[in-house]
């Protein structure tokens, strides 16, 4: 009778525990129907408008200066002096490069030299113009009154023609000296390169010694260098 006793008491512990371990799951079950935010997501709200659209690609390229100077030679002559290096800032006006300008000095020399001979020779030319216009004037005035022959009054006037074209040689001589000086100081100016910008020297392709020689219509010159303003830059790349 006891052993009855005691099995029955055991059924009853484990119905217990059942029931409690049913009540636990509905519970859960009901509060999962009843709660309003068990489906709820977190959704953000912006209002619309006109924007960019930015995609992101990549790419081999390189990048570089936008605007770049190339410094050229316009004379014949040798590199006798570099002012600066690759990579340097350099302001505009700074020199960069100077030439062995002892030929172009002499050629200045010469050239003045012409331009003061031209001068006085003018000089000689006009006034002696102003003195045959004179003797000739007189001549004709003879020869109207009768009183010299035909043919002193055609040696006069031949005269006169002379020295008026030498009197024109020798204004077309010195136009030509003043050229040629104007040439010259020119030559001369260019055996000395500055910078004509604010930039970087990005690239020196001369040395010391080495001769440069100007373009022509068909060949370029020697490029002593390339300055960059690096304040603009652009990007050549190749995209898929």
């Amino acid at each position: 009778m006891a052993g009855f006793f005691y099995k029955l008491k055991r059924m009853k512990k484990r119905w217990w525990v059942l029931i409690g371990v049913g009540l636990v799951i509905l519970i859960m079950i009901l509060a999962n129907l009843l709660n309003p935010n068990r489906n709820a997501k977190m959704v953000m709200v912006e209002e619309a408008k006109r924007g960019d659209i930015i995609e992101t690609v990549s790419g081999p390229g390189t990048v570089k200066a936008k605007s770049e100077v190339s410094i050229s030679t316009y004379v014949l002559s040798r590199v006798i002096d570099i002012a600066v290096e690759e990579g340097q800032e350099v302001k505009k006006g700074e020199l960069l490069v100077q030439l062995d300008d002892t030929q172009y000095r002499e050629e200045v020399v010469r050239a003045s030299a012409g331009v003061r001979s031209a001068e006085a020779a003018l000089e000689i030319a006009e006034r002696q113009l102003v003195e045959g216009r004179e003797t000739f004037d007189r001549q004709r005035s003879l020869y109207e009154d009768g009183l010299i022959s035909k043919a002193e009054y055609d040696r006069s006037l031949t005269t006169y023609s002379s020295l008026e074209t030498a009197y024109r040689q020798a204004l077309s001589n010195l136009e030509q000296a003043r050229a040629l000086l104007v040439a010259a100081q020119d030559n001369l100016s260019k055996t000395r390169y500055t910078s004509p910008i604010d930039g970087v020297v990005t690239r020196i392709n001369v040395e010391e010694g080495e001769v440069v020689v100007p373009g022509t219509m068909n060949i370029a010159g020697t490029e002593m260098m390339v300055i960059s303003n690096m304040g603009v830059m652009e990007v050549e790349a190749e995209i898929d």
